[in-house]
């Protein structure tokens, strides 16, 4: 089944790789993503709250914070606190929640696209519409 949808959702990408965030971003314009990126974690926070995106891509190692505080000062936020997360790292795989998954690097881009549609079906089927609607 085509996710019609998935040609408005937006992804934030927050990793200060350029060349594989640029990667990243291209495939995933591709697909049909909007796609916004931001080098640190302490942009993207200022950033997400004005665009609500509907998944944001993390790297776990970053300037100024690092990516779990980063998902963890997200979850804080009424506003973001129900925006899935995906994690690219290169570091040990840690625990994940039902709106988080964890993704080595380097990635499959197949494996990349697989947890975005599960992330952001699931984030549709809880939250319905609303993010969508408000914008």
């Amino acid at each position: 089944m085509i996710d019609v949808f998935k040609y408005f959702k937006t992804i934030m990408i927050v990793d200060d790789d350029a060349d594989m965030t640029e990667v990243l971003k291209d495939k995933l314009e591709m697909e049909g993503f909007n796609v916004i990126v931001q080098n640190n974690g302490c942009d993207a926070i200022r950033v997400a709250e004005s665009v609500r995106p509907d998944l944001i891509i993390i790297d776990i190692m970053m300037p100024c914070i690092d990516g779990i505080e980063l998902h963890k000062e997200l979850k804080r936020r009424p506003l973001l606190k129900s925006i899935p997360a995906l994690f690219l790292t290169g570091l040990k795989k840690r625990n994940e929640g039902k709106r988080e998954r964890v993704l080595a690097k380097p990635f499959d881009f197949e494996e990349v696209m697989k947890n975005i549609d599960e992330l952001t079906t699931r984030s549709d089927d809880n939250a319905g519409n609303s993010r969508r609607a408000e914008r």
